[in-house]
């Protein structure tokens, strides 16, 4: 950008600078703060109660309604989720906001929304682990519709909604996710938590296993799937080129994995979240 005289860069890691020409006086820069983490607390063994439940530990996360936040740092330090929270009490969600940038973790590991957390609209298949610091506040958006905004954003393949407090009636969930809004729905208890995952792909996808499409080199997709549609995701950076006999895609198990000039990556097929990348040039 160039404005005042002046040329402002913005890197892709997230650094700004600024170039003018020589002035007098000394360069101004700005410094993360350096915050020491929260003292232990009940946040601190709550979350580590969450994960270990879920056993989710990496993905998104999102924190429906806050008290204090606390939870929301905890999630953040002792795993590698990028959290999101969502609350309509501006003063919780700006104090929050102030402490994770703080401590270097708002943008990069967490965010903190404002808007009602029973029925913010997230896009669909988001979420690996769906939570709340305040649980009995969600109650007043009825059970059905509160299960539906959870399950709606909840990722295939094992996203997970815990739940604990007096939402967390096992049979009354059971009887909510009967029915064929619920696709691949299940529920388990864990402990003082009750869990509803979302297994297996969604009804009518299918993989692109193999170069001719399946095993038996049908030359057509048994995807299902039809509109409405939307994209879900984009990542420009991470576009492929067609180098002759150089790049292969394959969907397989909710991932998208690209091999391209020797180098073999996956992403989340949901989200775009980019999940492990091996370079084979030597191997």
């Amino acid at each position: 950008l160039a404005a005042g005289r002046k040329l402002l860069v913005v890197t892709a890691e997230g650094t700004i600078l600024a170039f003018a020409e020589p002035a007098a006086g000394s360069v101004t820069r700005h410094v993360a703060a350096d915050s020491p983490a929260p003292p232990a607390d009940e946040w601190t063994e709550k979350a580590a109660a969450v994960l270990d439940a879920t056993g989710v530990r990496d993905g998104y996360a999102l924190v429906l309604g806050l008290e204090s936040g606390r939870l929301v740092e905890e999630l953040v330090r002792q795993s590698s989720l990028h959290v999101i929270a969502v609350d309509d009490g501006r003063a919780k969600v700006a104090a929050l906001r102030r402490r994770l940038d703080a401590a270097g973790l708002y943008g990069t590991r967490a965010s903190v929304l404002d808007g009602d957390p029973a029925a913010y609209p997230f896009p669909p298949y988001l979420a690996s682990l769906v939570v709340s610091e305040t649980p009995d506040d969600l109650e007043q958006a009825g059970g059905r519709a509160l299960a539906g905004a959870v399950f709606h954003a909840l990722r295939p393949y094992g996203g997970v909604a815990c739940v604990w407090g007096s939402p967390a009636d096992r049979e009354a969930i059971e009887r909510i996710v009967r029915d064929d809004a619920f696709p691949g729905a299940n529920v388990r208890q864990a402990g003082e938590f009750v869990l509803l995952a979302r297994s297996g792909p969604l009804p009518g996808a299918a993989d692109w296993s193999h170069a001719e499409a399946d095993a038996g080199c049908s030359g057509a997709s048994a995807d299902e799937l039809r509109s409405p549609a939307a994209v879900l995701w984009f990542g420009a950076s991470e576009r492929w080129h067609k180098y002759p006999g150089q790049n292969q895609v394959r969907i397989s198990g909710g991932r998208l994995v690209i091999y391209e000039q020797s180098l073999l990556r996956a992403a989340d097929v949901y989200t775009g979240r980019k999940l492990w990348a091996v370079d084979l040039a030597d191997k």
